[in-house]
């Protein structure tokens, strides 16, 4: 009989491993996120007056990409958990000369036939409670607070569990300036080499 059980416990023990690994290693799969490979700006579109489209927007330039306190490179895979998309942060500083109203970067799931329009901002346009961003300024944008995550995953689980979602693409790049004027691309100027659009001018 304590044969029978060394033996239950001999096969038991790494198959129990097993399901304590396994739920860990499915909440950290590898997720990217990269440019468009047609962004906007590089098909010479045409916007109204108060628009100001460019092939690549060089008077911002992306510092870094964070998820939570690491830095991630575009194209490059990285682990992170289910949900990772809301914990992307982008280090943005403005290298234009002159005072920024407001800065956005919208992010896409390509996976999905119909994409929520998931956002990251900051400045003075999206919120009384931050700053202009005045020359040589950084900031950081961020996934906004409130209900927006659950509104997200709403509308991804119309075509599929937001655990299988893998990649995050940029969509749009908006600056707003003091005259109500915007620039606008699908790429922006990168400090990082490794981080740059490849359809930039």
């Amino acid at each position: 009989m304590k044969s029978n059980c060394a033996s239950l416990s001999a096969i038991c023990a790494p198959l129990l491993g097993l399901l304590l690994i396994t739920p860990g290693f499915s909440q950290n799969q590898n997720k990217v996120l990269e440019w468009s490979k047609s962004p906007v700006g590089s098909m010479n579109e045409r916007y109204g007056p108060n628009i100001q489209l460019f092939k690549q927007i060089d008077g911002i330039e992306i510092e870094d990409i964070l998820l939570g306190d690491k830095s991630i490179r575009m194209g490059e895979p990285f682990g992170a958990d289910i949900d990772w998309i809301r914990n992307i942060t982008f280090r943005v500083k403005n290298i234009s000369g002159g005072q920024l109203m407001g800065i956005q970067v919208t992010v896409i799931l390509p996976e999905m036939n119909t994409s929520p329009q998931i956002v990251f901002i900051a400045g003075c346009a999206h919120s009384e409670n931050q700053k202009c961003l005045m020359p040589g300024d950084e900031v950081e944008l961020k996934f906004p607070r409130g209900h927006m995550y659950d509104w997200v995953k709403e509308m991804v689980a119309k075509e599929r569990n937001i655990s299988t979602i893998s990649k995050a693409m940029i969509s749009t790049m908006i600056v707003t300036l003091p005259n109500g004027m915007q620039w606008v691309s699908g790429c922006v100027k990168t400090a990082e080499v490794k981080n740059a659009c490849p359809n930039r001018q």
